[in-house]
C-alpha cells in the first residue's frame, strides 16, 4: 500500500499531445523521487510497442520492463486533462495515471 502525494497530482493540465502528457506525469514522479528522470523516456518508448489507453478516458503509461531499475520506489502520478488529449486514433484521455512499479501491465 502507498499514499499518493499531493505533489504527484496535477489538476487542470493542458498538454498538447500524448507525449507531453506522459512527460508531465513522469516529471511529477521524478520530482517526488519515485523514478530516475530517464524512466520518462522509457514510458514514451513503451507507447510505440503497446498502447496504454484502457478506455473510459483513462490511460496508464508505464515504462518498458527492461528499465524497471530506473524506478526508485513504487508510486503513481495523476494528471487531470479537462479538455482531453488524443491518445490513439480518436481515443481521448482525460485522466493520466502514470505507474512506477514493478507491475507488468497487459498491453
Amino acid at each position: 500500500m502507498f499514499t499518493i502525494e499531493s505533489g504527484c497530482v496535477r489538476l487542470k493540465a493542458a498538454p498538447r499531445n500524448k507525449e507531453e502528457a506522459i512527460r508531465l506525469a513522469g516529471s511529477l514522479l521524478s520530482e517526488a523521487g519515485y523514478i530516475d528522470p530517464a524512466y520518462i523516456d522509457s514510458m514514451i518508448e513503451r507507447e510505440s510497442t503497446a498502447h496504454t489507453y484502457i478506455g473510459g478516458g483513462i490511460a496508464i503509461p508505464h515504462g518498458l520492463p527492461m528499465n524497471r531499475d530506473r524506478i526508485r520506489k513504487t508510486g503513481v502520478s495523476i494528471v487531470q486533462v479537462p479538455d482531453g488529449v488524443i491518445w490513439q486514433g480518436e481515443d481521448k484521455v482525460y485522466t493520466v495515471l502514470e505507474d512506477a512499479s514493478g507491475t507488468v501491465w497487459a498491453g
